[in-house]
């Protein structure tokens, strides 16, 4: 079961649409159900990332005590 309820081709074109829109992150957020937050998130993953940002972890990070310290 999947963790996003949006795929990787769904998230481009919300963002595709907040690079073409004027109106900004708020209200494509709203219009589209999701937190601006969210959508912020996005945007700076794939900025950074390229596509591979919005793809889904496949399993949890875990890391070592002694790296922890």
């Amino acid at each position: 079961m999947p963790r996003s309820k949006h795929t990787v081709l769904e998230k481009l074109t919300i963002l595709d649409e907040l690079t073409q829109s004027k109106i900004g992150l708020g209200p494509v957020a709203n219009r589209h159900g999701i937190n601006h937050k969210t959508l912020e998130r996005w945007r700076d993953r794939y900025s950074r990332d390229g596509i591979n940002g919005l793809k889904e972890a496949k399993k949890n990070k875990h890391y070592s005590k002694k790296l922890k310290l």
